[in-house]
């Protein structure tokens, strides 16, 4: 019995030795690789992390740039219009002010056109009238005299003035 006994704990030391054995040489490495992959994997994972938080810092400040961009561009959007408004405005008013121009020229040269066509239409009329009345007017002898009387009195007058100057 105390043979049985040895021999027992002989198995089953040797069980447990074997069992060590097989422990450090095939499970013990695989479970160190699993955990060192696992450790690198972590790593990875960690770095990757760090990598988007820093792309996520960088693309907020991006977003942020584009707005300030775009509030910039809107400004100078609506800046660019009202000045093109103003300068429709201004080529509008030009525009008007010319046609004003034009209408008022065309106006006078109508009225003048009437005009010269009245006087042409009148001319034989007074040219007419005017002979009669000078005929009339000059059939009298005194107003001949009185007339040429004038005449010579102008033409002296201007001759003195000459030879003052």
């Amino acid at each position: 019995m105390a043979i049985d006994f040895i021999f027992s704990v002989l198995n089953f030391l040797s069980i447990i030795v074997v069992a060590i054995y097989v422990f450090y040489k095939y499970i013990l490495p695989s479970v160190l690789k699993a955990f060192e992959e696992d450790k690198t994997s972590l790593k990875a994972l960690f770095d990757q992390e760090n990598d988007l938080i820093t792309f996520d810092r960088e693309l907020d400040q991006s977003i942020l740039d584009q707005n300030e961009l775009g509030k910039r561009l809107s400004l100078k959007f609506k800046e660019w219009q009202s000045v093109v408004q103003l300068e429709k405005e201004e080529k509008f008013n030009q525009s008007i002010k010319y046609n004003s121009e034009i209408n008022n020229r065309l106006k006078i040269q109508s009225d003048n056109y009437k005009t010269q066509k009245i006087k042409e239409q009148l001319k034989p009329d007074i040219l007419k009238n005017l002979e009669i009345n000078l005929n009339n007017y000059f059939e009298d002898p005194d107003n001949v005299d009185k007339y040429f009387d004038s005449i010579l009195s102008n033409m002296n007058k201007r001759v003195n003035l000459k030879k003052d100057n």
